[in-house]
């Protein structure tokens, strides 16, 4: 018996490529209709120093300004109350839990040779038998100096096999955001005070490393860049030691760079935080991919009913579309 597919319902779904979409901030803590995604982010929360392992629970990476520098961290939810890390001391871990049986439908061939195989997938929806790892531009020193928000640029995989990135918004196909498979940089616009998950795919368990670099322009039109990496451990049997020493990030807040603005960029290593005309963006080889985070909403997977956001095995259910499940 084939389940339906449930769907992320986007107050804006309007998505447009390759110049980046617009949406509305994130109300942040009252706003959101999914309770998932409600959350505060303030001023005091502070920096945990460390080796960290998260294996179950919530985390953000986002850009923070830290002492005046602009970095790129993860806020860790799992600890009470919520701390930000270093990306060179946290390591997700992506449980055997995690592993599920990707579709063989045609709207996931981006998904490449893992389409119709089992991946360890972090779901777009939360489940709480695994990790939740998505994104947000609501620390308040970023909502307030960087008002165009900031792109996520991932360019480079370590580790065995495939990784992909990908949002499902409404009733819509699938939309792509990253594939390790492509040789070329893929970008991703975070929106203003906005807070968004996606799935993260992995076909094969080990230790994986995603260099990724957090750029912004600020309200004087300075750029701001910070380049980093995040580290996984798929599998229960992988080494979040391991993980965490396989490319040493050269990153530290020495390497955080500024630039005031000169009215220009070069293609080949900058993306628009703004709108533009298509043919602004012909040319770049970093591919910049709109993600419409306004305020969501989860619309029920209807098998014999309308189920609620908080039945981990239906939630599951949320990401992929499975058939001969109940």
């Amino acid at each position: 018996m084939a389940s339906g597919l449930a769907a992320l319902v986007l107050a804006a779904p309007t998505l447009m490529t390759p110049s980046p979409a617009l949406a509305e901030p994130s109300p942040g803590a009252s706003g959101s209709a999914d309770p998932a995604l409600r959350q505060t982010v303030t001023a005091d929360e502070k920096v945990a120093h460390g080796p960290a392992e998260v294996t179950k629970g919530h985390v953000d990476v986002g850009p923070r300004l830290i002492d005046g520098r602009w970095t790129l961290m993860a806020r860790d939810d799992t600890a009470n109350p919520p701390v930000w890390r270093s990306l060179d001391d946290l390591v997700m871990r992506v449980a055997d839990a995690s592993l599920i049986d990707v579709p063989n439908e045609d709207q996931y061939s981006f998904l490449g040779d893992v389409r119709g195989h089992k991946a360890y997938v972090i779901p777009q929806t939360q489940d709480q038998r695994v990790a939740w790892l998505g994104w947000n531009t609501q620390s308040p020193e970023i909502v307030k100096s960087f008002p165009r928000g900031a792109d996520l640029i991932l360019s480079g995989h370590e580790g065995p096999g495939s990784v992909h990135l990908f949002i499902q918004n409404g009733f819509d196909a699938p939309l792509s955001l990253y594939d390790s498979t492509k040789s070329q940089a893929q970008s991703v616009h975070m929106e203003p005070n906005t807070h968004v998950h996606a799935n993260w795919v992995f076909e094969k368990p080990g230790v994986h490393t995603l260099s990724i670099e957090v750029r912004g322009r600020d309200a004087s039109g300075n750029e701001h860049r910070f380049p980093t990496r995040l580290r996984f451990a798929v599998g229960d049997a992988a080494s979040a030691d391991a993980a965490r020493a396989m490319g040493a990030s050269s990153a530290s807040p020495g390497a955080s760079t500024s630039t005031a603005s000169s009215g220009s960029a070069s293609p080949a290593t900058s993306t628009s935080t703004t709108p533009a005309p298509a043919a602004g963006n012909h040319g770049s080889p970093v591919r910049t991919v709109a993600v419409v985070a306004a305020a969501i909403v989860l619309a029920g997977l209807a098998v014999g009913g309308v189920l609620t956001a908080r039945r981990s095995r239906r939630l599951r259910a949320e990401a992929w579309k499975e058939d001969g499940d109940e």
